[in-house]
């Protein structure tokens, strides 16, 4: 059988890569580990993956909460989940601190501004539910996910009004890929679930 991993088959194209790796990477030094919107999308569509965290919220009935995507750095084909319900998240960089991610995500996207301390609290109840693979067509690329759990009171004033209670009886728009996240979850309330989205119907 044919080693995949092979190395000498594409000397030009591994010469122009080494470059643009190396002036990448320089990049990524100076801005913290980050890099500027249009150069990620790029680099993760060569990679092929990338690593996300995201967050399952779920109301003390056992109603999922999900957030109305709104992105004002989304371009190209990323536009087309503008509006739609999505599971908050957000990619991980390098520099990422791991006792801190959870609180940060929570910060940036499910409370308002200035509930720092409610952030913090909130990520110290946040439970393991599973890990997926997403397939991002948008991006020409797939996300492996860490999903997280946690119980909100989404009528707690300290939440943005973005978060939409779902009910199943309302044909809400939701993310393609986020579909079978959800349909796992009624499924499987627990957690503990592998999901791979990239072999399951949307439905």
């Amino acid at each position: 059988m044919k080693n995949e991993r092979e190395t000498g088959s594409h000397p030009g194209l591994l010469d122009r890569l080494t470059g643009v790796a190396s002036e990448v990477s320089g990049i990524r030094e100076k801005n913290g580990g980050l890099l500027p919107k249009d150069l990620w999308l790029k680099v993760v569509e060569i990679a092929g993956s990338h690593f996300c965290l995201e967050v399952l919220l779920i109301t003390p009935e056992g109603k999922p909460v999900l957030k109305v995507r709104h992105d004002p750095s989304a371009q190209g084909r990323e536009l087309e989940w503008e509006g739609m319900l999505h599971l908050p998240g957000t990619a991980l960089s390098p520099s990422a601190s791991g006792e801190n991610m959870v609180k940060n995500l929570i910060e940036r996207e499910v409370v308002k501004e200035g509930e720092e301390e409610f952030a913090e609290s909130l990520a110290q109840e946040a439970v393991f539910f599973g890990f997926a693979r997403y397939p991002e067509v948008q991006r020409n690329t797939v996300a492996d996910v860490l999903i997280m759990a946690l119980v909100i009171d989404p009528k707690d004033k300290r939440f943005r009004e973005d978060l939409v209670v779902f009910e199943k009886e309302v044909g809400a728009v939701i993310i393609d890929h986020h579909k079978p996240v959800i349909k796992a979850y009624y499924e499987n309330p627990k957690g503990g679930v592998f999901i791979d989205t990239r072999e399951q119907p949307n439905e």
